[in-house]
């Protein structure tokens, strides 16, 4: 992944059948370990620097991902779900208004 790294740690993702297939299917960092589980799902782990081009991946793939570790970067990632949330809704609070 590209961009300012922070410190190298383990990230653990776990991801929905569909996204989890996809994603196995690519080697996105050569730390990467992948493992599918017995119910579908694909664990993806990774020793890594978080950079932000890593929080955009994870956030294109929404509620079809859980990081599960590091808890910070879970925070994160929740967080700018959370932003765009509110900005959705204050769109359309504001475009209501218009009409």
């Amino acid at each position: 992944m590209r961009g300012a790294a922070g410190e190298p740690e383990p990230v653990v993702l776990l991801f929905e059948p569909e996204a989890g297939r996809w994603v196995a299917e690519e080697t996105w960092h050569k730390s990467q370990q992948t493992e599918t589980l017995p119910d579908g799902r694909v664990r993806v782990t990774f020793y890594v620097g978080v950079t932000p081009e890593m929080v955009s991946w994870l956030l294109y793939y929404g509620a079809r991902v859980q990081v599960v570790e590091p808890a910070w970067l879970r925070e994160r990632v929740g967080e700018e779900h959370r932003a765009a949330w509110e900005r959705l809704a204050t769109t359309q609070m504001d475009t209501q208004e218009v009409q």
